[in-house]
């Protein structure tokens, strides 16, 4: 299975032009998918039924996984399963009818008015000493969104509508809720 992985990582770095971020999240993964197989005596990728996908997602909830993992995870198996069944290795999609767990939208965090006071006494903001100091009393999760925000790049991934942009937007709002 690990040679099916990686012929299907190829394909998604050739045809596709994933990122190596995505690269990377896919196989890791899939190779987690096929350790836990293994661990249930199935080798074969003509063996992997429903049942075993459901039930590797389900060791996933039972491991504590955070809902944007475990979501990742089954696009990366909806995807490598396609590729297979497009390859005509298998006849169809086991991880089709996999199902996304929900992902908890958090809400942001409210300034205090002595926060807000801090803001506003700011300084213009125009001399790179200015720009300096403005940035030691930011958080850097605060600073991540606004530079994701003004650049514009979540925005243009909510656009892109692909597996790949979706992963990138999880994999952000995980990161930032560690920043």
């Amino acid at each position: 299975m690990e040679n099916l992985i990686e012929e299907f990582i190829m394909n998604m770095h050739e045809v596709k032009g994933s990122s190596k971020n995505t690269e990377m999240s896919y196989r890791s993964d899939l190779m987690h998918m096929v350790e836990y197989l293994n661990s249930k005596g199935i080798y074969n990728i003509e063996d992997v039924g429903e049942l075993a996908c459901e039930n590797f997602i389900k060791s996933l909830h039972d491991m504590n996984r955070a809902a944007t993992t475990i979501s990742r995870s089954i696009a990366s198996m909806k995807a490598f399963f396609e590729y297979l069944v497009g390859r005509g290795i298998i006849s169809n999609n086991v991880a089709a009818k996999l199902k996304a767990p929900k992902i908890e939208k958090k809400i942001p965090d409210i300034l205090s008015i002595e926060e807000v006071d801090n803001l506003l006494r700011q300084p213009s903001k125009k001399t790179p000493k200015e720009l300096r100091d403005k940035a030691k009393d930011i958080k850097i999760s605060d600073l991540i969104k606004l530079t994701l925000k003004k650049t514009g790049y979540t925005k243009a991934l909510e656009d892109e509508n692909t597996i790949e942009a979706e992963n990138r937007i999880q994999n952000l709002e995980e990161f930032l809720t560690v920043a």
